[in-house]
């Protein structure tokens, strides 16, 4: 069996240790044929360093803050088959024309993350309906009991709107079912002869979705054609008493004018990432008692790192024994429409 040497370029320290727990690590010491170079410093390669070290590699291991493997860089490496990246987005670690003038496999593990985000959707629903946020901060700040004359709701029998669909949506509607929601999805992108629901439909007008929905769920990719999509316009059409969640991309969203419809007090929100991260200290978010705000955490929790971590690393040796039919493998026109 030839021995492919995997180079795992996230930097020692917390965050590599969350991914390659013990467990991890001992999967790893189990996959013959692969032997893994490590990053021994505490920072990212550069790009020059990275570039030596990938010469003699078969696949590469990626994180946030990866230096971007230039296209001229991987035309020199005849040896290096797999780029493979720990994390949802992949846009910043190739150039617009790696698929068109190299001949390098693009992958990343998006199951685990989208079965994570997908969970924390629901999570931010729940609260979002119930008002825990509110109802833990007035008995910690003010030692105020409810009063007889409280309003919050339950998910049951909702209508759920699903802007864009993708892993996480698909998971989403599983999370669902025993809710007993109905669910519309917007989706221009979406074969609907993969849906399958007698509860769900699939809705052409985005204002159609925004005015019928109880719920709003973002889960379209962050694209020039989505920047922005809930616009002013279309922000206003959201119905009275409606809950708003974005765990996609801040700028699907106009967060000036989001500030500004929620301002009249008719609908609530749940957001988990925003326009400029980290959010700025004077945004207008912060003084709104009908938003919640969480610091864009709705990927993998920390105990869910090592699985997504092996699951790249059974995609990784798999391919490089010969199995070039996996789902995750990217292309172009995938890449294009990822959040």
């Amino acid at each position: 069996m030839k021995n492919h040497k995997v180079l795992v370029a996230i930097p020692d320290g917390y965050t590599r240790d969350t991914f390659f727990t013990p467990m991890v690590r001992d999967r790893m010491a189990k996959m013959p044929g692969l032997e893994f170079i490590w990053n021994m410093g505490t920072k990212q390669f550069s790009k020059e360093e990275i570039g030596n070290i990938l010469t003699d590699c078969s696949s590469c291991i990626l994180g946030w803050g990866a230096p971007r493997l230039t296209t001229k860089m991987l035309q020199e490496k005849d040896q290096l088959k797999l780029i493979a990246i720990l994390g949802g987005g992949v846009k910043p670690y190739i150039e617009e024309d790696f698929f068109d003038k190299t001949d390098k496999t693009l992958i990343n593990q998006t199951d685990v993350m989208a079965k994570s985000v997908a969970e924390a959707t629901l999570a931010y629903m729940l609260s979002g309906l119930r008002d825990i946020p509110y109802y833990d901060h007035g008995m910690k700040n003010s030692f105020q009991w409810r009063s007889d004359k409280f309003f919050n709701q339950g998910l049951f029998y909702k209508t759920v709107g699903l802007v864009g669909l993708g892993k996480v949506g698909r998971y989403l509607i599983e999370f669902l079912k025993p809710f007993n929601v109905d669910i519309i999805i917007y989706d221009p992108y979406l074969d609907a002869s993969t849906i399958e629901g007698d509860n769900i439909t699939i809705e052409q007008n985005l204002d159609s979705l925004l005015s019928r929905a109880d719920i709003i769920s973002i889960h379209a990719g962050y694209t020039e054609e989505t920047h922005h999509m809930l616009n002013k316009a279309r922000l206003s059409k959201i119905k009275d008493g409606a809950l708003l969640v974005n765990t996609a991309r801040g700028g699907i969203i106009d967060e000036a004018a989001l500030v500004e419809e929620l301002k009249k007090n008719r609908f609530k929100a749940v957001l988990d990432v925003y326009e400029r991260e980290p959010l700025s200290e004077d945004s207008g978010l912060r003084n709104l008692d009908n938003v919640v705000l969480i610091p864009h955490m709705a990927g993998p929790t920390i105990d869910m790192r090592q699985y997504m971590a092996l699951a790249l690393l059974n995609d990784i040796y798999k391919f490089l024994n010969g199995d070039k039919d996996l789902s995750c493998i990217l292309n172009k026109e995938r890449v294009n429409i990822m959040t």
